[in-house]
C-alpha cells in the first residue's frame, strides 16, 4: 500500500484522468500536497487525510475531488489557515487571527469564481462566518475552486463544490420545510441562470444525488454496526476541539469534565433525523431508514455514555474542591496506562465488584464502561472502571438523579458537599478510600471530609 500522501496524489489524478483531464503530475503534486500538508496539521486527530480516504473509498471522479478538499480548511482546530493556503483565501475573506473569527470580502472587484462559490452557499459579501454553518467548508471550496478551475468545466467544478456544500453537518429543513439538498438544488438552478449554463433538471438533480452520497458517506461512522466504533470517532474528536487533552497527566479535573460536559451536551441536542440525508429516493427509502435507526441509537448510547463517565468526574471534581482546589486529574485516579505501563490507578484499590447480574451482561452503556471503547487512546482510558463501579451499584433511577445533580453543580447551583450527599454513603465511602490511595497529598483532608459528610 502506498503512503497516505501518494493515496492523495493518486486520487486527485484517477479522479481527473476519469473526468477526461490530461493533467501533468507536475500540476497534481503541489495540488495533492497542499491537501496533505493541511490534514496532516499538528492538531487534527479525527479530520486527517485517514478520514480523507476513507470518505473517498468508491467515490465517483467528481465525489472523490470533492471528498479531497472538503476538510482542506478547519480554522477553530488548526488555528488558522492551512500552510500554503493563506494567500489564497486571503483574496476572498478576512481572517481575525485573535479569535479566529472569519468574514467575507466586501471587495466589489468582478469575479466570477468567488460569485459563483457565494451563491451554491447562500453567503454574501461582508457576511461574518460561523464555524458551525459551513464556514469551512466554504473556505474549503474556495480554495478548490482556486485550485482546480484551470482543469474543469464550469459544470464539473459546480458539481464538485455543491457535493463540498452537501459535507456541512447536522442541517434542518429551513422556514419553507425544504431540506438542504432541496436548496441546494434551488441554488444549481439559479446558479445556471446567472452563468447562462444549459443544465437540464435531471442534470442538476444528479448533482445533487451525488452531493447527498458524499454527505452521507461523510458521517458514515454515526450509523456504525458497533457502537464502540463510533465512539472511538467520537472520543478522537475531543482532543481536535480541547487540545490541552493532548498533555497527558496534566490536565485537570474541570477541564477533562468540561470537555466531557460539550460533547455530551452536542450529541444530547443532535437530532438523529438530521444526520443523513435522502434526496428524491436516494438513497433508497430502506437504506436510509437503516441509516437514522443506527444513528439514533448509536447517538443514543454515547450520550448515556458520556453521561455516566461524567459521574465518576463529578465526585472527584467535588472532593477536589473541598480539599485545596482543581488541580491535574491524574494527582486523584492515577495516569493513564500505556503500552500495559504498570501504574497504579484508583479503580485498583476499589473492593471486588460482587454485583454480577444478568441486566449488567446485557447492558451495552455498562459493557462499554467496564471492558471499553473499540479502541485505545493515549490521552484516556479505554475502559471506565471507576464509571462502571458507580453504575453497578446504582439502579437506572437513582443514576439519573445523580446525574441530574451533578450538572447542578456543575452550575454551581448547588455545593460540592451537597452534591456528594446525593450517593450512597457505602459507594461514596468505598470511592474515597480508593482516591485516597492515589491522592497522597490530600489523603488526611479527604479522611476528613468523609466523615463530616
Amino acid at each position: 500500500m502506498h503512503s497516505p500522501i501518494h493515496q492523495v496524489l493518486q486520487l486527485l489524478h484517477n479522479s481527473l484522468v476519469q473526468l477526461g483531464k490530461n493533467v501533468d503530475w507536475a500540476v497534481i503534486e503541489p495540488i495533492g500536497t497542499t491537501i496533505f500538508l493541511a490534514m496532516e496539521g499538528s492538531r487534527r486527530k479525527f479530520h486527517t487525510t485517514q478520514h480523507l480516504l476513507d470518505v473517498c473509498r468508491d467515490m465517483n471522479p467528481t465525489q472523490t475531488l470533492a471528498g479531497l478538499f472538503h476538510d482542506v480548511v478547519y480554522v477553530q482546530i488548526d488555528g488558522g489557515f492551512p500552510p500554503q493556503t493563506d494567500t489564497i483565501l486571503a483574496k476572498y475573506v478576512h481572517l481575525n487571527t485573535e479569535n479566529l473569527e472569519v468574514t467575507i470580502s466586501q471587495s466589489h472587484i468582478e469575479n466570477p469564481l468567488f460569485e459563483l462559490v457565494l451563491q451554491l452557499f447562500g453567503f454574501a459579501h461582508g457576511q461574518k462566518l460561523s464555524p458551525y454553518a459551513g464556514q469551512n467548508e466554504f473556505l474549503s471550496a474556495l480554495l478548490c475552486a482556486e485550485l482546480l478551475h484551470p482543469y474543469l468545466t464550469v459544470t464539473e467544478l459546480l458539481a464538485v463544490l455543491a457535493c463540498i456544500e452537501a459535507t456541512i453537518p447536522f442541517r434542518k429543513e429551513n422556514a419553507e420545510g425544504k431540506t438542504c439538498y432541496e436548496v441546494l438544488a434551488q441554488r444549481l438552478q439559479e446558479i445556471t441562470k446567472m452563468v447562462g449554463l444549459p443544465l437540464s433538471s435531471t442534470t442538476i438533480d444528479n448533482i445533487v444525488i451525488d452531493a447527498v452520497g458524499l454527505g452521507n458517506r461523510d458521517v458514515a461512522n454515526f450509523a456504525f454496526e458497533d457502537v464502540g466504533r463510533f465512539l472511538d470517532n467520537t472520543w478522537i474528536l475531543l482532543p481536535e476541539t480541547n487540545y490541552f487533552m493532548w498533555q497527558g497527566g496534566v490536565y485537570s479535573v474541570v477541564s477533562y469534565r468540561n470537555a466531557l460536559l460539550k460533547m455530551e451536551t452536542f450529541l444530547g441536542f443532535l437530532n438523529p433525523q438530521h444526520i443523513f440525508h435522502q434526496y428524491k429516493t436516494n438513497p433508497p427509502t430502506n437504506q436510509f431508514q437503516y441509516l437514522v435507526n443506527k444513528a439514533t441509537y448509536n447517538v443514543s448510547t454515547a450520550t448515556q455514555y458520556i453521561g455516566m463517565k461524567l459521574l465518576p468526574v463529578a465526585v472527584i471534581e467535588a472532593l477536589a474542591l473541598l480539599t485545596g482546589g482543581d488541580a491535574p486529574l491524574s494527582m486523584f485516579v492515577g495516569d493513564v496506562r500505556v503500552y500495559h505501563q504498570k501504574v497504579q490507578r484508583a479503580e485498583d484499590f476499589l473492593p471486588p465488584n460482587t454485583i454480577q447480574s444478568t441486566d449488567l451482561q446485557t447492558d451495552t452503556v455498562y459493557q462499554l464502561l467496564a471492558v471499553g471503547r473499540t479502541s485505545p487512546t493515549s490521552f484516556d482510558l479505554q475502559n471506565s472502571p471507576l464509571a462502571a463501579y458507580i453504575y453497578a451499584h446504582l439502579s437506572a433511577e437513582e443514576r439519573k438523579h445523580l446525574l441530574s445533580q451533578a450538572k447542578e453543580f456543575f452550575k454551581q447551583a448547588i455545593s460540592p458537599k451537597e452534591f456528594l450527599q446525593h450517593l450512597p454513603k457505602d459507594l461514596l465511602k468505598n470511592l474515597v478510600a480508593a482516591i485516597s490511595k492515589i491522592a497522597l497529598s490530600r489523603k488526611n483532608i479527604l479522611e476528613k471530609v468523609l466523615y463530616q459528610l
